[in-house]
């Protein structure tokens, strides 16, 4: 009886894990908009991690960590990819699981040295935790490499709207910012070990967790680098006016043939204000037209050409090119695409390099058309 209450409140531990992890990991990122506010706590993302990492400092199983790890890891992928369901639902899923590949690699190394943690001094346990952070980074790094890449939401990218930690990018980048977070929830593990198991054969001094703050060290030099930024900043000058446009159309409508025109009146209408407003160059979002720019039916460019010179403003665009090759057949690429009000559309655009796996293109192909169709591929 004894061991079956000890298995019962091993599983309550792990779902209580993998909940805080899931929800803290979703809540980190914008994940929804609703009533006209982004959904989303920067501050999640010094927690999310501390609560898998706590739990990894006792011996865990193969299994268990794989369980745990990745079914968080893909709850969670799934509601912050839930976007691509438009797309394919079925792709929204095998993405979110491939995301959380990562997840679950970086706990199957964690499980091997985080165990015996709090037994080492502390120079060893902060180079111990310095170093998975590193390994952190080193997965979301393999994210954008893996299937060509889909580098969506680093760590970095939960601190958005927190200007103050951004100012460390320019000397770091992205990875110098990630490895940051990574490393405060570390930390914060470890002090927990602490307060939950204070080692009492040990001088006061020395029951100290250094690994916290020597996180809390970096994170305030981080914040503090913004006041040589404030310091050293020039006034800007102005270059040119920009209009941003977003239609906001839902996902479900933007394809549907019957509302083509109404979704096409509507990008004229915005387009029109920004250009009222004095705009030198509007910017529409990603497969802003209903119908590709470039193709063998050229009537999308032509308007777009058109619009851009009634308004005399320039157009930069998210959109699709439709080419005809000869030894490929048809082909599509989601591009940017530039349009000048007395040259029309550039011969020179971009065509997208990191295609979104399960989205834009099936990396299982073989596999997949065994069971069905797979939608146009770019």
């Amino acid at each position: 009886m004894p061991d079956a209450q000890a298995r019962l409140r091993e599983v309550a531990t792990a779902l209580i894990v993998a909940t805080l992890f899931a929800i803290l990991h979703t809540a980190a990122f914008p994940f929804a908009f609703v009533g006209g506010r982004v959904l989303g706590m920067s501050e999640a993302a010094y927690l999310f991690l501390a609560p898998l990492a706590w739990w990894l400092m006792r011996k865990r199983s193969i299994r268990a960590t794989l369980l745990l790890s990745l079914g968080a890891s893909w709850l969670s992928w799934t509601v912050l990819l839930i976007w691509l369901r438009h797309v394919t639902l079925f792709g929204t899923i095998g993405l979110a699981l491939v995301m959380s590949l990562f997840t679950a690699l970086w706990a199957l190394g964690a499980r091997l040295v985080l165990p015996n943690l709090q037994k080492r001094p502390a120079l060893q346990r902060i180079g111990i935790l310095a170093a998975l952070a590193g390994m952190w980074v080193i997965c979301e790094w393999l994210r954008g490499v893996a299937f060509t890449g889909f580098p969506w939401l680093p760590l970095a990218a939960s601190q958005w709207d927190r200007p103050a930690l951004l100012q460390i990018l320019p000397f770091t980048g992205w990875s110098g910012l990630s490895w940051l977070l990574a490393y405060f929830n570390l930390a914060l593990a470890s002090y927990v070990i602490t307060i939950i198991h204070p080692r009492r054969d040990l001088n006061w001094w020395r029951r100290l967790n250094p690994e916290l703050y020597s996180a809390l060290l970096l994170l305030a030099g981080s914040v503090a680098s913004v006041l040589t930024v404030v310091h050293g900043h020039a006034e800007p000058e102005k270059l040119f006016n920009a209009g941003l446009i977003q239609p906001y159309v839902p996902g479900t409508l933007k394809w549907d043939a019957e509302l083509a025109n109404d979704n096409i009146q509507r990008l004229e209408a915005l387009s029109n204000f920004a250009a009222i407003q004095e705009a030198d160059v509007v910017f529409w979002p990603e497969s802003a037209t209903p119908w590709p720019v470039i193709s063998p039916n050229p009537s999308t460019q032509l308007w777009v050409e058109d619009l851009a010179r009634r308004k005399n403003v320039s157009i930069v665009m998210g959109n699709f090119a439709q080419i005809m090759d000869a030894d490929k057949g048809e082909q599509y690429f989601n591009g940017v695409f530039v349009v000048d009000p007395q040259n029309g559309l550039s011969s020179n655009w971009y065509a997208k390099r990191k295609l979104v796996p399960f989205g834009e293109y099936d990396p299982l192909g073989p596999i997949t058309k065994l069971f069905f169709e797979w939608p146009t591929a770019f």
